[in-house]
């Protein structure tokens, strides 16, 4: 099964025109005044513009009301998002609301088990697992994940050009990079992504 790839934290037409070519599934932005790499709506749109059919949008929050997901989602033409510290009854009413929603799971320091994901991930209900320092350059410990990680969920933290190949062999469902392809927040660095997309081109 082909591994879904997601580029996060774009913020530059010509990064995600890359990603795209290189075979990208999903291309994410931030929508928050906290993050370098924070864009307003309008860019994220001018951003997805350029994906085409097959490479989704998914666009980002970090504890942002429900009415402002749902506003920022339709301004920008996302049909999924993604959000860090909503509760799961807001998250519910998004869905309601016809988003793609992906939970986020931190997973602790020294966890040496996989947590029970509720709810089950699907492909209407994507996951995402992180080390719960996600963003501090921990990288997440897959070697819980076992032979093969769980369907409909992507694996977060630390991922690189350099540990890809080592990720690979637990048949994660998704792998989502960001940092660890960038020169600097939000600015992709065009060597270290094509290098990234050789090295899980495996499983292509």
């Amino acid at each position: 099964m082909r591994i879904e790839l997601m580029v996060s934290g774009v913020t530059r037409q010509e990064d995600a025109a890359l990603a795209v070519r290189l075979g990208a599934t999903w291309i994410g932005c931030t929508i928050s005044a906290e993050s370098p790499r924070g864009i307003d709506p309008a860019h994220a749109k001018e951003i997805f513009s350029t994906l085409g059919k097959k490479v989704r949008g998914v666009l980002e929050f970090r504890r942002a009301p429900v009415a402002d997901i749902q506003a920022a989602a339709a301004s920008a033409g996302a049909k999924a998002v993604r959000c860090f510290g909503t509760p799961e009854t807001d998250l519910q009413v998004l869905e309601k609301g016809g988003l793609t929603v992906f939970r986020i799971h931190d997973i602790p320091s020294g966890c040496n088990l996989l947590p029970t994901l509720a709810p089950e991930p699907s492909e209407k209900s994507p996951a995402i697992m992180q080390p719960s320092s996600a963003g501090n350059g921990l990288t997440f410990p897959w070697e819980i994940l076992g032979e093969e990680a769980p369907h409909a969920t992507f694996i977060s933290g630390g991922v690189r050009p350099e540990n890809v190949c080592a990720l690979i062999t637990h048949t994660p469902y998704g792998i989502d990079i960001c940092s660890g392809i960038e020169s600097a927040p939000g600015i992709k660095d065009h060597e270290r992504m094509r290098l990234f997309f050789q090295s899980a081109s495996t499983r292509f």
